[in-house]
């Protein structure tokens, strides 16, 4: 059965599930890096046998994708211990992302300015700021409309530059971003084309979605000796530098 929003209510179940069954996205992970004291705090929490929350899962297509708990997930894996009990619910692949999303913005570790960022272009990537689609074109909420939408406290004119800095194609579709109201809905014909930091970054998080899902380790081995050599003929072709560090 597909699933859909209007079959997936009431379907959250509790299970104890095999931790090496859970897939960790990247791209379901807004933080630039994990909290070490939290880590340790759980770590300790888990060693005390303290009862504590089950994470929560997203079941997209029959994988179990982590949603929230990539701390609690990181402690017990440095205990040694196997299981995790867990809130399963099905989802579709966007919802499950933005619920991470959510959920990291609004418990547990602070954001940095860069997680705030990353929590925008999650919202992106996951169409939040479309209103409706037609077959005429595209329309969009408005920058305090996405602003209030967002879990970060961030104000409309501060989406409206990232934007500008990071969809630019979008920033332009929305035309009317500086008027003083600022409820213009701009519209455009259907089909951006992304940016390419986020199509890499779409195609490594599919790539090591893919990998975890595979079981026999034969195959995976052949996976990786691919990638080692994709990336080898990438890092050998000229016309590229590093980027610069994340922002903190």
């Amino acid at each position: 059965m597909m699933i859909t929003k209007e079959n997936m209510t009431n379907a959250v179940r509790c299970e104890r599930i095999s931790i090496d069954r859970l897939v960790l996205d990247p791209t379901f992970q807004v933080r630039s890096k994990l909290n070490e004291q939290a880590i340790g705090q759980y770590r300790e929490a888990y060693r005390l046998e303290r009862e504590l929350d089950p994470v929560r899962v997203a079941e997209v297509d029959g994988m179990l994708m982590l949603i929230d708990g990539w701390h609690r997930i990181t402690a017990l894996k440095r205990l040694g211990r196997p299981y995790v009990d867990a809130e399963i619910e099905p989802m579709t692949r966007d919802d499950a992302r933005w619920a991470a999303s959510i959920a990291n913005a609004k418990h547990g570790v602070p954001l940095s300015r860069q997680d705030h960022l990353n929590v925008f272009k999650n919202y992106i990537a996951t169409e939040r700021h479309i209103k409706a689609k037609s077959l005429t074109g595209i329309k969009y909420k408005s920058y305090r409309d996405i602003a209030a939408e967002l879990p970060i406290n961030r104000s409309h004119g501060t989406i409206r530059n990232w934007m500008t800095e990071h969809y630019p194609d979008i920033a332009k579709a929305m035309g009317g971003a500086s008027t003083a109201s600022d409820d213009y809905e701009g519209q455009r014909r259907a089909s951006k084309a992304p940016e390419l930091p986020d199509t890499a970054s779409r195609l490594a998080g599919a790539l090591l979605t893919h990998f975890q899902s595979v079981s026999d380790p034969q195959q995976r081995g052949i996976m990786i000796v691919e990638v080692r050599e994709l990336l080898h003929r990438m890092e050998g072709s000229p016309g590229w530098t590093e980027p610069p560090p994340p922002e903190f």
